[in-house]
């Protein structure tokens, strides 16, 4: 069940064996939204690469924790960085988000005619 940035798991365990009914608990846990999973990088900065796909358009949000820094760029089939959307146009990230908006200088509009990859290089991180 979500509750706002939070994903509830309600968990049941026993004292003896599976399924006794004496000596039972229900408790409930928390996870980061859409936090099941998650790419790390300590003080060298790792690279991510997606397969290529389509892009919605309408902006790119990441869900981060970010202490040192976090950039993407876009490249297309050949491995290429599209203009305007490079590592030095990427505003850099910080902090901790569950929607951390990725913009680049001068906020050219996503490509959406192309499937393109997006790159992601984070330093002292954790990427969900």
């Amino acid at each position: 069940m979500r509750r706002g940035d939070k994903e509830n798991a309600f968990i049941t365990g026993y004292a003896v064996g599976h399924k006794t009914f004496t000596d039972r608990s229900i408790g409930v846990g928390f996870l980061r939204k859409d936090g099941f999973v998650s790419r790390d990088a300590g003080p060298e900065a790792g690279l991510l690469k997606t397969p290529l796909a389509a892009l919605p358009g309408e902006g790119l949000t990441v869900n981060a924790i970010v202490r040192g820094e976090l950039k993407v760029r876009l490249v297309d089939r050949k491995g290429k960085a599209l203009p305007g959307f490079d590592w030095q146009d990427c505003i850099p990230v910080r902090g901790d988000s569950v929607a951390h908006r990725i913009g680049w200088r001068g906020e050219p509009a996503l490509p959406t005619s192309e499937p393109v990859s997006l790159e992601f290089s984070l330093h002292d991180g954790e990427q969900g």
